[in-house]
């Protein structure tokens, strides 16, 4: 999350001390968790200067988690990139993805539901894949029968299935981070993203074509990373 990036550029700064001001500009503060920002505030954990700008940054931090988006826009342009979402791999944001016997498996659809939280706004999300591609079954008579056709498409399908309020104040995307196995080692190599409206489904036909696919399969695994991100819109 914002505070692990936070806590990197102190490290760095404390090697590079010039370029505090500038660099401190860049941090997402409303993005922080007040919990974690109370707790970097704790006398003698930072170094003076940095301590000093992270404590005028704090009213926000805190505002941003207690008003209603509503009010904070109000005062705040909440469009901006300090409100802006990066792709954060923490639990409030994301949930990782592990499939498993990859070359056991048939042409399958597989499930997976995740819960996210900005701000005060909860989202849930479900999460179709298709590793192999899909058949799709002749329907006929009330009933599906046998397979009509199949392919090799690695679709992936978000749908909202919770977002309160549902309106215009914002939108969502969902990330997809893809997962390279360099000598037992796995390392984000690529991310694909989704606009995903309220009340559709977003769909990306093919995740990984199948000609790129074995360079994501490791040990019959192959990782994904969900990441569900809110933008909000700016308010009138």
């Amino acid at each position: 999350d914002e505070v692990v990036l936070f806590q990197a550029l102190v490290r760095w700064l404390s090697l590079h001390p010039s370029h505090t001001e500038e660099m401190l500009s860049h941090v997402r503060y409303p993005m922080m968790p007040p919990e974690k920002l109370f707790d970097l505030l704790v006398p003698g954990r930072l170094p003076k200067d940095i301590s000093s700008y992270l404590l005028r940054e704090s009213l926000l931090v805190y505002q941003a988690h207690v008003l209603p988006m509503e009010a904070l826009g109000q005062r705040n342009d909440i469009s901006a990139t300090p409100f802006i979402m990066r792709i954060y791999t923490s639990q409030s944001y994301s949930q990782p993805w592990d499939i498993l016997r990859y070359q056991m498996m048939n042409k399958d659809t597989l499930g997976r539901s995740l819960s996210t939280r900005h701000f005060h706004l909860k989202t849930q999300w479900n999460v179709t894949y298709s590793p192999k591609g899909q058949q799709h079954y002749d329907y006929r008579y009330g009933a599906y029968n046998s397979v009509a056709c199949e392919d090799d498409f690695a679709t992936l399908t978000v749908r909202l299935t919770t977002c309160e309020p549902a309106d215009q104040s914002h939108s969502h995307r969902m990330s997809i981070v893809l997962y390279h196995c360099v000598n037992g080692q796995w390392f984000a190599c690529d991310v694909k993203t989704l606009e995903v409206p309220h009340k559709e489904n977003a769909t990306i036909k093919d995740l990984i074509p199948l000609s790129e696919r074995d360079k994501y399969i490791s040990d019959d695994t192959m990782k994904l990373h969900l990441i569900g991100q809110t933008i909000w819109q700016k308010h009138e």
